[in-house]
């Protein structure tokens, strides 16, 4: 609802089917698909909208309106952490309320979509998104001002029960700079023993190894015998054209699993 409210004071409407929804921005220029899609749907869930049949209503992941903004060459970008700021050009929402605060994280799910398809990957996960109860811990020291944001970003190969289409993912999680310096991330509870690259290539050698890897040896993937490889990424808050930069770092780094 306050998403709602946000877009219609900017001006912004949304038509169509609910299936294949458009947005229209204030002043001239084209309509903007937000579903593209949606021919090939099954019509009751996807990463774009989520129909609910008891209500009649239609929620839309706002990440579908950042890539259909993003893709008609609009600049994108987010403000602000705790009840961010997104803008859409020349829209500007307001995320959250005093009452139901939200914070900047499931947006940045955009920003690692290129690092995804330079290493030939369908998809990225974040394990705060995949709602998991056991992590691997990482600490990584930064030199940056205390709430600068950053990406700690390795490959994973899913279990078969997480897997839909793409085994292989880009696995991610964003940290803030905290008063001594450090970045506290929390990476798949199998993504324990890293070591800190400055190279894109090096993770696309783990992608192509795991892709064709027997099981039992992908089970040896970020362990003593195979550590795997992860970039930290300093993100710049744009959500589309240069999303982020590659910090260069080195060393290892053995996350607690808890």
């Amino acid at each position: 609802g306050s998403l709602w409210s946000e877009l219609q004071k900017a001006g912004v409407t949304l038509q169509g089917l609910p299936a294949a929804p458009t947005q229209h921005q204030p002043g001239p220029g084209p309509p903007l698909r937000l579903n593209p899609d949606a021919d090939h749907s099954s019509g009751f869930v996807n990463r774009t909208f989520i129909r609910d049949y008891a209500s009649g209503r239609t929620f839309l992941d706002l990440n579908a309106v950042v890539m259909a903004v993003t893709a008609a060459g609009i600049d994108v970008h987010v403000e602000g952490w705790q009840n961010p700021t997104l803008h859409l050009g020349s829209v500007s929402l307001t995320l959250g309320t005093p009452d139901h605060p939200l914070d900047a994280y499931n947006l940045y799910d955009t920003a690692l979509r290129p690092l995804a398809l330079t290493l030939g990957l369908g998809s990225q996960r974040s394990s705060r998104m995949d709602d998991m109860s056991v992590y691997s811990h990482h600490t990584v020291s930064a030199e940056a001002t205390p709430g600068t944001l950053y990406a700690l970003a390795s490959v994973r190969r899913l279990s078969r029960g997480l897997a839909r289409g793409d085994a292989v993912v880009l696995a991610y999680d964003l940290a803030q700079v905290d008063a001594g310096g450090r970045l506290h991330f929390r990476l798949a509870y199998d993504l324990a023993h890293l070591i800190l690259s400055a190279d894109t290539a090096d993770l696309r050698a783990d992608a192509d190894w795991l892709r064709t890897a027997p099981d039992e040896a992908a089970l040896t993937y970020a362990t003593p015998t195979h550590p795997g490889h992860a970039l930290l990424l300093r993100l710049s808050g744009q959500l589309g054209g240069q999303t982020y930069r590659v910090v260069p770092q080195s060393g290892s780094s053995v996350g607690d699993q808890y």
